[in-house]
């Protein structure tokens, strides 16, 4: 990948990734209109017209949503009581092709790839391969950077964003001739690990570094040993290789009357060109049917007593998160889980509540989040709001 491409991956996934596990705006309604092709939410309807009957406020505020935002295509899946009840999709895979979308199409999920990298950190450390409470420079000795009061930060600081790590500057040249990482252990931490948040980007390319320099083997490998293979999620992975036989859906800009779109494989991190260390913040891709199969699949694993406990975040104990992203209490006392991702081409939610074997994901080909969706999903399935407190 040439430097100003990787600078563009880097600057869509710290843009997006930054507020891809905030919690949005309690209030969430439907964005104004942004002048989408005619009847774009009549045929919308149609098209999905097999949706379950009790799902008809779900499909009105997916098609609304997606007319409201100018949507190319967007993808939908919702399961209950453990189990898939609905999947569909509305629009082109490409603006300037035919193919069509539905649940099973592909998409970049961004910062879902975290929640991702935190499953196989969990599973490295129950196999006794790592400690998540240990320096992380035990594992990568030549990451020591200038702390306050000389501390380290642990993988588990840096899963949890409160290691202090600052974002690289996407267009600095000495990414490319120095290397990250080099780059990554001069520049000092923002504040002493543990004592407050901010979310980075660049802690988790070095948790992912770790995670390759523990087991011996590349992320795009561990993924698919401890995510895709034991939760059979064969469309979800970060080979660059694989692109063109999933068909991925197209990145798009500019406004919604000319829309441009771009096949995802130059941009699509790739270790020939030396640029995989960003695949474990926001690398993956993934099908809205497969992210609620993940979902689903988690609470069953050994390690979800680790991905599951949270705690609050230093400096806003009204907020809580866990390995896997924000969590939070509904009314009923049930957690509820979410994460979400944002390459600036391409968006992706995912939430999720174990207790009621209810989760949703909303996956579409521009950079904006199907929000609306998601609320409509928790008021149908569950009786909540998806956004609160």
């Amino acid at each position: 990948m040439r430097a100003h491409q990787a600078a563009c991956l880097i600057v869509a996934l710290a843009w997006t990734s930054a507020c891809g596990v905030e919690a949005p705006p309690p209030d969430v309604q439907t964005p104004p209109p942004a002048t989408p092709e005619p009847n774009t939410r009549a045929r919308c309807l149609q098209a999905m017209a097999d949706a379950p009957p009790r799902y008809e406020p779900v499909v009105r505020a997916f098609c609304s949503e997606h007319a409201s935002l100018g949507g190319v295509g967007a993808s939908l899946a919702i399961a209950e009581r453990g189990a898939l009840v609905f999947s569909g999709g509305f629009g082109r895979r490409c603006a300037d092709a035919e193919a069509s979308v539905d649940g099973e199409t592909v998409y970049r999920v961004g910062s879902i790839s975290k929640l991702m990298t935190a499953v196989i950190a969990a599973e490295l450390a129950r196999a006794a391969a790592l400690e998540l409470d240990a320096p992380v420079r035990a594992l990568l000795p030549s990451y020591d950077p200038p702390a306050p009061e000389n501390s380290s930060p642990t993988l588990r600081q840096l899963l949890l964003h409160r290691a202090g790590v600052p974002e690289l500057a996407d267009d600095d040249p000495a990414l490319w001739r120095r290397g990250w990482l080099a780059v990554t252990r001069e520049a000092p931490l923002e504040f002493a690990p543990g004592a407050s948040r901010r979310y980075s980007n660049t802690g988790y390319y070095v948790v992912g570094e770790a995670l390759t320099r523990a087991a011996r083997q590349p992320y795009a490998a561990l993924l698919e040993r401890h995510v895709t293979a034991p939760f059979q999620l064969p469309r979800t992975t970060a080979r660059s290789a694989r692109v063109g036989a999933l068909a991925v859906a197209c990145d798009h800009d500019g406004p919604p009357q000319r829309r441009r779109a771009y096949a995802v494989t130059a941009l699509t991190p790739n270790p020939a060109r030396g640029d995989d260390w960003i695949v474990p913040a926001g690398g993956v891709l993934s099908t809205a049917e497969e992210l609620v199969a993940l979902a689903l699949a988690l609470p069953r694993a050994p390690s979800w007593p680790e991905l599951s406990a949270s705690s609050p975040d230093p400096g806003a104990p009204d907020k809580r998160a866990a390995l896997t992203g924000r969590v939070r209490a509904l009314p009923s006392g049930d957690m509820a889980f979410q994460t979400s991702g944002n390459t600036g081409a391409q968006a992706s939610e995912l939430h999720w509540v174990p207790a009621r074997g209810f989760a949703v994901a909303v996956t579409a080909n521009i950079g904006r989040p199907y929000r609306a969706t998601v609320d409509a999903a928790y008021r149908v399935s569950l009786g909540e709001r998806a956004y609160g407190p």
